[in-house]
């Protein structure tokens, strides 16, 4: 199909929004914000090489729910620079995030927003993958997209592995011998709240990064 804009905003649509809007190769823009639209994001939306040319794609003020498909973030592949990702006032599951590489987009409209972006995902996710998190001895949790570093069930059980937390800030790492390789991230000093990082006899290689320095209350490396 070479249709290149759908905008139909403020037109009271309702219903699910409909999958053969992903298989609109040239589409470059698709605006459906202030409608009723409901229920997930098709999962088709992202999937593979859909929508490859889209630039602007806005789904705001509607009453979708669930979670935010895991490949949305791969929609505009052909296109130089980050698409625009409109998402706010809609119903997602509010205890799930969106997927890590949607909150590294500047332009998704809630990039910023910790309780969908959380910064400390983003860090410790730069941790898993310079030292080689997936071939780690044990990497519980730490690849799923829609699952907080501290947990985000009741009791918080689900968290990462090795990861202990106090009011949803991550307070230590401990990943002792647990077969990580490559380089510590130096991002790991903006986990302002660490107190204990352990990642003893694994086999890292080069220097310790000289900005945990700044981490005020580490007390145990």
């Amino acid at each position: 199909m070479n249709e290149e804009c759908i905008s139909s905003d403020k037109f009271g649509i309702n219903g699910r929004i409909p999958v053969a809007f992903s298989r609109f190769v040239d589409l470059t823009v698709l605006n459906l914000t202030g409608n009723l639209l409901s229920g997930p994001i098709p999962s088709a939306f992202g999937y593979g090489q859909s929508l490859p040319r889209l630039q602007i794609l806005d789904l705001s003020n509607n009453i979708f729910t669930g979670e935010i498909p895991a490949d949305l973030g791969n929609i505009g592949s052909e296109v130089s620079g980050n698409m625009a990702i409109v998402l706010k006032g809609n119903k997602f599951n509010d205890k799930s995030l969106a997927p890590l590489n949607l909150c590294q987009n500047p332009n998704f409209d809630d990039s910023s927003n910790e309780t969908m972006c959380p910064t400390e995902q983003e860090i410790l996710c730069d941790l898993f993958e310079s030292t080689f998190g997936e071939e780690w001895v044990k990497n519980e949790n730490w690849d799923d997209n829609y699952i907080h570093p501290c947990g985000n069930n009741e009791n918080n059980t689900n968290r990462w592995y090795g990861v202990t937390c106090n009011d949803m800030f991550v307070k230590k790492v401990n990943l002792s011998s647990n077969g990580l390789g490559g380089t510590i991230s130096g991002r790991i000093a903006q986990l302002s709240s660490l107190e204990i990082l352990s990642l003893r006899d694994n086999d890292l290689k080069g220097q310790i990064p000289s900005n945990l320095t700044t981490l005020r209350n580490l007390r145990e490396l």
